[in-house]
Formats: C-alpha cells, sequence, structure tokens
C-alpha cells in the first residue's frame, strides 16, 4: 500500500485525535476492499 506524500503532509497539520479517526477510518476501507473483514466484525 503506497503512501502518499501529500496524505503525510497534510496529516501532519492534523490534530492527534482527528489524525486518529481519520486513520482508522482509512484502514478500515482499504481491510474492506482487500479482505472479508465484514464477515470478520458481524
Amino acid at each position: 500500500m503506497p503512501i502518499d506524500k501529500a496524505f503525510l503532509a497534510t496529516m501532519a497539520f492534523i490534530p492527534g485525535d482527528i489524525l486518529k479517526a481519520i486513520v482508522v477510518s482509512v484502514l478500515c476501507y482499504k481491510l474492506k476492499e482487500i479482505s472479508p473483514i465484514n464477515e470478520v466484525i458481524r
């Protein structure tokens, strides 16, 4: 999973709590794309 440099630069200016929420959402979205994570959550 390549990391976008612009994304990293943007993250540097985002407060910790918001950053954590964004990272979690992105990771969950990526996991849904590459694996049947929905079945695991249920």
